[in-house]
Order: structure tokens, then sequence, then C-alpha cells
């Protein structure tokens, strides 16, 4: 698996520290969510029921717990409808009556921006991309009822958990950012990448990763798509970030993770471990992070720094350090130090004597035989 490039890998290091920098109390402690048992004992049976209680178990999971939020699932029968009084995010319904128009526009319509891509290959929503053929949606996926937030789900979602989780876990991530929104203040670019940055902030790194990277068979052959804008490796980033930041335990995130995936995670995990100034930054002062006061490094194992940091850096604006092939080559001349031999021993007259006399009764022995 293939990391970013180094260009990319500093962009997506800088808004996650600007994320904590700006919302580590909103954030907290979260845990790293791993799709078993653990953190989703409620048994789910493919129904709407079943998918309420997921996304209450995930927003407990997310800390928002006292955020009001529905669920509503719905299917081709019931597009175009949309509850009265309500402010669709990216749909085409507004509110009949707002008393706080002004102070709502500017996070209606970054609701609206990161909706309006829902039936396009890049957020992964359109059916040619994914395992579930009718999951493009006329309608919004998250909803501004004012008082609380809607998630509308389509039914056909239902039956496919990794795509359930992945775009529930994308919809907390947006709301956290919107519920957290300054007067007059927008989200960063673009919205669907800034909410699933989110999402793996508030410990969904693991779903999201799931959903990065989709192997699926048909009549045409296999196929491999994504729900998520942002790539497995970009997220592999952003996942070891969080995980290095709580102090979590990676073992058991491997093992859950698709054999593509982890390869990106542990490129991941071995770029952070190189450089251990990023995770220090982002734990005690992330606002460095956000103003890119850090560098890139790689492993100083002559091993990996050979054969382990196969990363893209086209177009990077980091050094790649002081190896280069010139620093091979003059390796390669230093002529190897000559191998330290055993010095012969000096003969012993007395072995040598009863040595021959061994030989030669021996050899008579053979004889009679």
């Amino acid at each position: 698996m293939i990391l970013p490039p180094d260009t990319t890998t500093s962009l997506l290091i800088r808004r996650m520290g600007a994320l904590y920098h700006r919302l580590d109390r909103e954030i907290g402690t979260r845990p790293l969510v791993l799709p078993d048992s653990t953190y989703f004992p409620d048994p789910f049976t493919s129904d709407e029921k079943s998918v309420r209680k997921l996304v209450r178990r995930m927003a407990l999971h997310a800390g928002m717990a006292d955020v009001p939020i529905r669920v509503k699932g719905i299917g081709n029968e019931l597009a175009g409808s949309c509850e009265k009084g309500a402010n669709c995010c990216g749909g085409g319904c507004h509110s009949e009556s707002t008393t706080d128009a002004e102070a709502a526009h500017h996070a209606e319509g970054q609701a609206a921006k990161a909706q309006s891509n829902a039936g396009s290959c890049s957020s992964g929503s359109c059916g040619s991309c994914g395992p579930i053929p009718d999951s493009e949606m006329s309608e919004p996926r998250l909803v501004d009822l004012g008082d609380s937030w809607l998630i509308q789900i389509p039914t056909s979602e239902f039956g496919h958990d990794v795509v359930l989780t992945t775009n529930i876990a994308k919809t907390l991530g947006l709301i956290l950012l919107l519920d957290t929104l300054p007067k007059g203040a927008t989200i960063d670019e673009p919205v669907d990448v800034s909410a699933e940055i989110a999402g793996t902030a508030l410990g969904f790194g693991a779903l999201l990763l799931e959903g990065s990277y989709l192997y699926s068979k048909s009549c045409g052959g296999p196929k491999i798509g994504r729900i998520t804008r942002l790539s497995c490796g970009e997220l592999a980033i952003l996942t070891a970030l969080f995980v290095a930041r709580g102090k979590h335990k990676s073992r058991a995130l491997k093992r859950h993770l698709g054999t593509t995936q982890a390869s990106a995670y542990r490129e991941a995990e071995a770029l952070l471990l190189a450089s251990r100034n990023i995770v220090d930054m982002l734990t005690s002062d992330p606002g460095k992070l956000a103003c890119g006061n850090f560098s890139l490094r790689t492993s100083t194992s002559l091993w990996d720094r050979l054969f382990g940091d196969k990363r893209s850096n086209s177009n990077s604006a980091i050094s790649d350090g002081d190896f280069d092939v010139h620093e091979l080559e003059a390796m390669l001349e230093i002529e190897p130090s000559p191998v330290r031999r055993r010095k012969p021993r000096a003969p012993d007259v007395v072995h040598e004597e009863l040595r021959a006399l061994v030989d030669d009764a021996f050899a008579e022995s053979s004889k009679d035989v």
C-alpha cells in the first residue's frame, strides 16, 4: 500500500492539528471504536429500529449522547418528502418560519455543500463505486430540524454493515462540526473531507478505513470501490495520529482491518514512530501542527531507508533527508574489511604418530575381514 505524498500527508496532519486546537475540549478523550461486540453489543436485524440503536450507540462512543438525533429510513417511495419546518442540509427544503435565520445561514450552507456531492463517485455514495446499487440519494442525509438533527439513511444500506457504519461515522463528524461552528465561520473545504477527519477524531478511524477500500466480486470481475472521500492511505495517516495521541493499542485494530487497510496503517504507524515530534505536538500544542511547524522524518535504519519507504514523494515540499543514491554508491565503494581467519595450529608430533598407528590397525582389520 502506498501512502499519500508528503505534501498531502503534511496537509492532513495540519488539518487534524487544527481540529484538535479548536475542539479539543468538545472532542475529549474518545475510545478507538472497533467493529466487534465490545463496542456494538446490540443485536442487529437490519431494520430501522436496529439502525436507530446503532446510531445512538455510535453517538455514545463519540461523546454526543446529549445531542438530539433522530433517524429515519428512506427509500424510493419516500423521495421528495420532508418534515414541515425543517432546514434540509443539501436538499430543496427550507424553513417556513425561522427565528434565527441569519445565525443558521452559515451552518446550513456548509451542510448543503457536504450533501451536494451525495450522488457523486467522489463521495462514495454512487452505487457504481460501492457494493450497493441503490445508495444514490435524492434526499439529504442530514437535516437540521432546528432543535435536533435528522439522519436519513437509505433502507438499501441496512444490510451492509461497512457502508452503514461508515456513513454514520461521517455524518456524526459533520454534526460535530456544525454544532460547534462559531457564528459567521465556515467549515474548511472540502466539507466531506472535514467530516471524515472529524469522524476519525471521534474514534471511528477503523470504521472509516474499512469503508475506504471495498473489494467485491461481480459478473464483470472483481471491483474495488470506496465510500469515503479520503483514500485508504490518507485515512491510515489520520487513524494513526488518533491512536498515537490517545495511546491506544493498535494490535486489536490491525486484526479487524482488511489486508490492504492493515498494510496502509502499518506504514502510517512507522512514519509517526520516526516523527515523534508530530505526536508530541498533537498532544501538547496542536496549534503548532496547524501552522505547519513540524517535519516528516523517515526511519533511520538502513533497511527501512532502502526498502521501507515506498511512499510517493512527487511534488513534495519536504526534504528527502541526507540519504540518496550517491550515499548508497559511496557505501558500496568502501572496501569491506577482510575476514579475520583463525591461525593454523602447530603440528603435534605425538598426536600424528598415534593417528598413524590407529590408521594402520584399522587397515589390518579390514584385510582380515
